[in-house]
């Protein structure tokens, strides 16, 4: 099997909720949480990548190992950066989680590097079918369309596909954790940065538009949500408490 890391990116701003990897969530910090579920995976060594120094002192206080990278447009972008600096071969796996997920199963994160470890895509990710219809026109909720393989063809914040006639359609819902091998890290800064991805904001978009694949796993469980309001972080919150 081959060496794997897991690297949370970690930024400051946030214009939907500042400053919210560092906001409290039952007396630890969102961004502890998250490290403390990449640890729980234990399929190998944790990181956080940030540019902020008030983020790494944070993390230094619960022992996590910090890596400073400079501003950066997206996490993937970040997690570029800075794996120069650790020793790790290009087939080597780094599972990118964000911070803002601290109620991500950790059997995900072990699922995920299993997967990636069998598979010859480019890059890997994780999808759930959509339960609850009233999510699938919410932007936040991001949704993705697979081939008969489960490489992916797209992925949009619109609802995808779009239902035309009598056939009922299904909708996956794409949660934004990622395997890489190391070698296409090492390639991320020559892909541009193309229309769609700057229509949807979504940066795994990067990898479609420059010619790479992405390999789908259906979770196994349910993730829950994300944080990315101040709904969210009560949610979260309530859950913890």
């Amino acid at each position: 099997m081959s060496e794997c890391c897991i690297i949370i990116p970690a930024r400051l701003e946030s214009a939907r909720l500042p400053n919210k990897v560092l906001l409290d969530i039952a007396g630890q910090t969102m961004l502890q949480r998250v490290w403390r579920v990449a640890c729980g995976a234990k399929v190998g060594s944790v990181c956080i990548a940030t540019d902020n120094q008030i983020i790494a002192d944070a993390a230094n206080t619960f022992g996590a190992k910090v890596l400073i990278s400079g501003q950066q447009d997206s996490g993937t972008s970040r997690i570029a950066e800075v794996i120069g600096q650790l020793s790790f071969n290009d087939n080597d796996l780094v599972i990118n989680l964000q911070g803002d997920e601290p109620l991500m199963p950790p059997e995900i994160l072990k699922a995920l590097a299993g997967f990636a470890d069998n598979q010859s895509a480019d890059a890997y990710s994780v999808y759930s079918r959509m339960l609850e219809p009233a999510r699938i026109d919410d932007p936040n909720c991001v949704k993705v369309v697979c081939d008969s393989n489960n490489n992916a063809l797209y992925f949009s914040r619109s609802r995808i596909p779009s239902q035309r006639g009598d056939e009922t359609a299904e909708y996956l819902l794409h949660h934004g954790i990622y395997a890489y091998r190391v070698g296409l890290l090492k390639q991320w800064s020559a892909f541009s940065r193309g229309p769609l991805e700057r229509a949807e904001g979504l940066e795994q978009l990067r990898l479609l538009e420059n010619g790479k694949s992405i390999a789908m796993l259906e979770a196994s469980e349910m993730i829950p949500a994300g944080v990315d309001t101040a709904e969210d972080l009560l949610r979260v919150r309530e859950q913890f408490a």
